[in-house]
């Protein structure tokens, strides 16, 4: 989402969790549908809508730089400190005979040394993405969002397997499954902070901030996924997948274009407009298909 936006990044992430969740459920479990074609028709509407996207410039989420004035502000500050600095010590020595002539010089390297930290912090706060060209940045950014949302769209398969498996180990309500998919989650995400921690030496950086909003995000991605078990159940992958990515890209763009600014320009506006009204019609004819 850094490299491409949220708006962009949302909707191709939930266009290929669409498609892989469809070839999940029309072609490997094979669930019928009662008319093929309007539901072919409308996922291929919405394949051609992320192409369509990925023409869209996104400006994403930039690293803002120290503008000029506080650049000059800062040097005209750490000039008036050298200058008070060194009158200070010429001052000295011409009224003290008996001070050591080069007891000046570790102050002013330490003013040097300060210099130096001072740059190294404003280096530091880059990461690499923000190192990235423009067209690097987009082309990891979009592959990224490619491969997450297959990985996406294959989160439902095993437990399908398992429910349409006759036997009597395995159950057929479908929200048995819930706990195990959130724990997999909390597993996997805790894994991987414990390896961010380490490759940061212990010291990660946690945003206070954001510490609620994301406890209110798990809240609502808990609720949603067992709706979405629960949809699985009654109207199938084929149907399910491509109506719930689609409005969920549909929600993600509008925050990144009318919160965020992300998209600007006629030509991006109008091109992301085409996007989404051919991921309506997508919608509306894979719904017709149940």
């Amino acid at each position: 989402y850094k490299l491409v936006g949220l708006g962009v990044g949302q909707t191709m992430v939930g266009n290929m969790n669409l498609l892989s969740g469809w070839i999940s459920g029309r072609f490997i479990l094979c669930q019928p549908l009662s008319d093929l074609i309007k539901n072919t028709v409308g996922v291929v509407l919405i394949i051609i809508s992320s192409i369509i996207l990925s023409c869209v410039k996104s400006e994403g989420k930039k690293h803002k730089k120290t503008s000029d004035p506080e650049k000059h502000s800062s040097k005209k500050t750490q000039t008036n400190l050298t200058n008070s600095v060194s009158d200070c010590f010429h001052e000295t020595n011409n009224n003290s005979t008996n001070r050591n002539p080069n007891e000046n010089t570790p102050l002013i390297n330490e003013d040097k040394q300060k210099k130096k930290e001072k740059a190294g912090d404003d280096n530091s706060d880059l990461s690499w993405t923000d190192k990235l060209g423009k067209w690097p940045a987009r082309v990891i950014g979009l592959s990224m969002a490619a491969i997450s949302g297959l990985l996406y769209g294959f989160q439902f398969l095993p437990v399908e397997l398992l429910r349409n498996c006759e036997h009597k180990v395995f159950s057929c309500n479908e929200l048995d499954y819930v706990f195990g998919q959130y724990m997999g989650i909390f597993l996997a995400s805790t894994f991987w902070f414990v390896v961010y921690c380490c490759v940061k030496k212990f010291k990660p950086q946690v945003y206070n901030g954001i510490i609620f909003p994301a406890i209110i995000s798990g809240i609502m991605f808990g609720i949603g996924t067992a709706s979405w078990f629960i949809a699985n159940k009654f109207v199938g992958l084929s149907v399910a997948f491509p109506v719930i990515t689609s409005c969920s890209s549909i929600v993600g763009s509008s925050w990144g274009i009318i919160v965020f600014r992300e998209i600007r320009g006629y030509v991006n506006i109008i091109l992301f407009t085409i996007a989404f009204l051919i991921i309506l019609s997508g919608i509306i004819l894979v719904g017709l298909s149940y």
